[in-house]
């Protein structure tokens, strides 16, 4: 403001970012995309998808982009924050690939698991009505 840093404005600014901005704009859009064009769900799977993932990938880049944002918005010059940002996003598309296919993992796993298990109270029940079949023959 008039030529000053306005730590006001840089909170605003950051606080765009992160709570409004990454939240309901960024990430919706990012799901969207990778789901339609890169994946096989509709546009309604995606959003739910990221319903599932909203509080890991908000953590994450609230925890990225937050101290980037203080010190593009506090100090970088505005002719040069698209630069800074582009090349700090070169950063985020690394660490958002790795918690996007970690997440996917983990999902894999855990279905896998529950499959498993399923299974294997499959295999017991049947196993308990043979038992019990073969005592009354």
């Amino acid at each position: 403001v008039s030529g000053k840093l306005s730590k006001t404005n840089v909170a605003k600014a950051v606080g765009f970012d992160t709570f409004l901005l990454t939240p309901f704009a960024y990430f919706p859009m990012f799901y969207v995309f990778k789901d339609t064009v890169v994946g096989s769900r509709s546009a309604g799977d995606a959003c739910v998808h990221y319903s599932e993932d909203f509080f890991p990938q908000n953590g994450y880049a609230v925890a990225y982009w937050t101290p980037i944002n203080i010190f593009m918005f506090g100090a970088v010059r505005p002719e040069y924050r698209v630069g800074f940002t582009s090349a700090m996003a070169l950063g985020y598309v690394v660490v958002l690939s790795w918690i996007t296919e970690s997440l996917t993992q983990k999902k894999k796993a855990t279905a896998t698991t529950s499959a498993s298990v399923e299974e294997d109270l499959k295999r017991r029940r049947t196993e308990t009505l043979r038992r019990r079949v073969s005592k009354i023959m």
